[in-house]
């Protein structure tokens, strides 16, 4: 190593490297791909300007790391030879299911391809509705074409079934190996390794920091100011508090490490201020998991500063003293956070282990991965597929979309088969190797502090089993700089002398490599912004604007996810046109338009059934063009009513089930399209089928139904008893539960409360205890069993999640037993704990206008009209207070303010007939 003062200066290079280091994570984490484009830019510009300073040969791995080195190089030549286009016969022999999937896609293989894809797609479609093959067909079709889409070029295909997702994972792999190869070179150097240990410890200082920060201000938006969707729980910068905890997996035992390391140098009893700027940190970085509220990442961040303590610990005495600590701490600490959100996630996981069962997210992608990998064995899928292959082989009961298989190495597996897992075993296995020999020699503090690099590297690798933090690119690059930090490199001598031609030829490199990655982070900045407006765009219902704005954004990876969305966008344009000036004069270019998109998004994924339900909605649409331009035989019904597009978008859906057989969406779709063409005993058959494959009709899209038909619920029962308990990703207890609410819809109260009662008899948490012991409350009211309901409600009231709901449960029991003081009072609780919901304050305003009381009904219907301020039936009952109550300027007033929101004339009349003098 080198000790120079200059030397050890941070440079051009180590600015631009540490630049995109700590800009990645405060972009979300860098999960969107302009983010990580933007820092890949970085990353090979710092890259570039070391070339050119120095040569590559500078960045060369001495001969000793070969070991490591040629494994991670052949990963990348792998993913890129998944992405050459290959003669059929190579493909099938390499990966027959590849093979399948592209013979079975909109455009197979080269030969006797019509040029008019449409007209394949079509055909392909109405042989599965064989129901209406002795139906005939409406006149005046099949209808008006549409322009024919040429058929694509050479019929080459690769073997990753989605290369451009595969090419966006292999730029990003090699920004990463890169990365590591500059950082372990630099870092090699003592004074500069200072420099950047420094920049990383603010880092992972300030990431907590904020997080506590947020979460003392939260306001439902990250950085106050972006909307997050309900199922998100994020913390700090990350979406997913797992992806905070892997950053502070890396970070604690690093910093335990150094603050072990500085009290050795300079004493406890008179701490430097930079040891006590470490303590704090350490102290930032634990808080923030305990808030953060991840499982695993709790466990592994507090393991891993045990694991530190332990080596530091210099006597078998002094090890036992830090073993006998963390168990005393461990178990104060499962205390003190027992009532926290961190000790209820833990006890759900312990509700799974007493019920002999483990985490349905989890079973999922381990049930589905075993298809994959009989199916992909050799070759994989693709790297960077998996979200586009997993749903043809998710079971029954899943009910989200999987991105990833929340398993790292399983899912190299999966993506690059055998050939992808024995070189990422060779890697894994060289680089500890390599890491573990440089602590040979080492003197006690240094080794120290490489072990808590190390041990930060290996808590990540455990929670890589279980999630994805490797494909979290800000975690990913950080992972990547502490590796380099664990295995610099072994000198930092300069390159030999080079003659001219060799170093123009390695300038011109380097200049082509920054435009090569400039230009993408340059394309990757255009769309992404592109698609933050369009987003905007869309929320305000500018949709025209926001499709111009998604045509900008369909580029690398994201171009398949933004190509669907901007058919599904044009078709809502057109729908809206539809309202505006008629099916018979709307723009039908549109539905071309985005036909020919959906058709795109087949070519970039063949494998996913996504589009195949857009295009059937591209033909609903248009059926409902023709239908509207003919006069149709009202004595017509079913099928022999249905014209050419209706069938087609039936058997579009139905295409789409062939690609993943157990994904409820499209079963609802299908659902929902029959029902639509009033074809309802087949209709019903899909209900059933969607139960089957998912029995929690609140996961369904059937309440957009207005009215719910009688028969669509019992045919959703009858799917779903047929596989009572047969459905693995689907608790039992859900199961009952879900089963008791349908019964409770159709009145079938003794069944509900049956189905109640065998799902108490299951282990279950407090959450779920709560929830059981509510809903049963609800039963017993509509039985009129009074007491007994107040018995069960009085179970739930305790939890924080129900108290609202189960006083104003009580509160119902109260007014049909007479007692409509105290209902006023157990309203009253429900407002004082959920201020903001509208129908507490409606029903306390109610039940005190009942009592008579009108100042109290007015100031709830007025805190209704403040918070809900488009809300009807508030102004309409603020309006009757008022009338109540005596105050005509006031009421006349409300009212003035209802006319101005719009509401029915029949109820304006009416009101009008209370506050106006004279009027009827």
């Amino acid at each position: 190593m080198t000790h120079g003062s200059r030397s050890s200066r941070l440079a051009l290079e180590d600015g631009l490297l540490l630049a995109a280091v700590c800009f990645l994570p405060w972009v979300f984490g860098g999960a969107d791909q302009w983010a990580y484009r933007l820092a890949s830019s970085l990353v090979w510009s710092g890259i570039a300007v070391t070339a050119w300073k120095h040569g590559w040969r500078y960045l060369r791995p001495e001969r000793g790391a070969l070991a490591w080195f040629v494994p991670a190089v052949l990963l990348a030549v792998w993913a890129a030879i998944q992405t050459v286009p290959m003669p059929p016969s190579v493909v099938a022999a390499l990966s027959p299911e590849a093979d399948r999937i592209y013979r079975q896609s909109l455009n197979g293989y080269p030969g006797p391809v019509p040029p008019d894809r449409i007209a394949q797609l079509e055909a392909e479609a109405l042989e599965r509705v064989p129901e209406a093959a002795d139906s005939g067909l409406p006149e005046i079709l099949p209808p008006e074409n549409l322009a024919p889409f040429p058929a694509s070029g050479p019929g080459w295909r690769s073997l990753s079934v989605s290369p451009s997702n595969t090419l966006e994972r292999l730029f990003w792999y090699v920004t990463l190996l890169g990365a590591f190869l500059l950082a372990r070179r630099r870092m090699s150097d003592d004074g500069r390794m200072r420099s950047y240990r420094m920049v990383l410890f603010a880092l992972f200082a300030a990431l907590p920091l904020f997080g506590l920060l947020q979460s003392l201000t939260w306001n439902g938006r990250m950085y106050w100011t972006w909307r997050v969707t309900s199922k998100a729980s994020p913390f700090g910068p990350y979406v997913n508090p797992n992806h905070f905890a892997g950053a502070m997996e890396l970070a604690v035992p690093w910093l335990v490490a150094y603050a072990w390391i500085l009290s050795r140098r300079d004493g406890w009893r008179r701490p430097t201020p930079r040891l006590l700027a470490v303590l704090a940190a350490v102290l930032i970085c634990l808080a923030g998991v305990v808030v953060g509220a991840s499982r695993l990442g709790s466990v592994l961040v507090f393991g891993s500063a045990v694991a530190v303590a332990l080596l530091a610990a210099r006597t078998l005495r002094a090890r036992l003293a830090v073993a006998g600590s963390a168990v005393a701490l461990g178990a104060v600490a499962a205390v003190v956070l027992a009532n926290t959100n961190l000790g209820e996630r833990f006890q759900s996981l312990f509700v799974y282990a007493q019920g002999m069962r483990v985490d349905p997210t989890r079973l999922a992608v381990w049930t589905g991965a075993r298809g994959i990998l009989n199916d992909f064995w050799l070759t994989g899928s693709g790297i960077g597929t998996f979200q586009h292959v997993f749903p043809r082989y998710i079971p029954a009961g899943a009910n989200q979309k999987w991105v990833t298989a929340h398993n790292d190495y399983l899912e190299v597996c999966l993506d690059g088969g055998v050939i992808a897992g024995v070189l990422l075993l060779a890697l894994i296995l060289a680089f500890w190797v390599a890491a573990l020999r440089r602590l040979r020699g080492m003197d006690s503090l240094h080794r120290l502090g490489r072990c808590g690099i190390l041990i930060g590297l290996a808590a990540l690798s455990v929670h890589a089993l279980a999630e994805f933090n490797h494909q979290m690119h800000a975690n990913a690059l950080l992972y990547v700089m502490l590796a380099a930090a664990a295995v610099p490199a072994v000198n930092s001598r300069r390159a030999r002398h080079r003659g001219r031609g060799v170093r123009i030829a390695g300038h011109a490199v380097a200049l082509a490599v920054v435009a090569l990655f400039a230009y993408r982070g340059v394309e990757g900045s255009i769309a992404g912004l592109a698609k933050a407006r369009a987003g905007e765009f869309e929320h305000l219902d500018q949709f025209e604007n926001a499709a111009t704005q998604l045509e900008r954004a369909a580029v690398g990876a994201d171009a398949f996810r933004v190509l669907r969305r901007l058919a599904n966008l044009r078709i809502e344009i057109w729908a809206e046109q539809v309202d505006g000036v008629g099916a018979g004069r709307a723009d039908t270019e549109l539905l071309e338009r985005a036909r020919l998109e959906l058709i795109r998004c087949i070519d970039l994924a063949p494998s996913s059934g996504q589009p195949w339900t857009s295009l059937s909605r591209v033909y609903d649409r248009w059926e409902q063009h023709i239908e509207s331009k003919v006069s149709r035989d009202d004595a017509l019904a079913g099928w022999d009513r249905l014209g050419y597009n209706g069938r087609v978008a039936i058997g579009m859906v139905r295409r789409a089930i062939g690609y993943a057989p157990n994904w409820y969406s499209y079963y609802d779709r299908l659902a929902l399209t029959l029902m639509f063409y009033e074809i309802d005993d087949v209709a019903l058959l899909a209900v059933a089928d969607s139960a089957r494959v998912l029995p929690l009709f609140h996961e369904h899209r059937y309440d957009e139904i207005k009215d719910i038909p009688i028969e669509l619920v019992d045919a959703f029962i009858q799917g779903s008893e047929s596989v009572l308990g047969q459905v693995p990703l689907v608790p039992l207890v859900n199961h009952h539960m879900d089963l008791s609410r349908l019964h409770r819809r159709r009145g079938f109260y003794d069944l509900a409360a049956q189905d109640l009662e065998r799902a108490m008899a299951l282990p279950g948490d407090k959450l779920m205890s709560a929830q059981l012991h509510f809903l049963m409350g609800l039963v017993r009211l509509d039985q009129g069993r009074f007491g007994d309901a107040r018995d069960e409600l009085a179970l739930s009231i305790d939890h924080p999640v129900f108290r609202a709901q189960t006083h104003e449960v009580l509160a119902r029991v109260a007014e049909r037993s007479g007692d409509l003081e105290q209902a006023y009072e157990l309203l009253s609780e429900s407002r004082v704990v959920d201020p903001s919901n509208l129908s507490y304050s409606l029903r306390f305003a109610e039940v005190a206008l009942r009592l008579e009381r009108h100042p109290q009904a007015i100031e709830s219907l007025r805190w209704a009209v403040m918070k809900h301020p488009g809300a009807t039936q508030a102004h309409i009952r603020l309006v009757e207070a008022y009338h109540g109550a005596g105050e005509s300027t006031r009421a006349r007033a409300a009212l003035e303010r209802l006319e101005r929101l719009g509401a029915p004339e029949h109820i304006l009349e009416r009101l009008r007939g209370l506050v106006e003098p004279g009027a009827e």
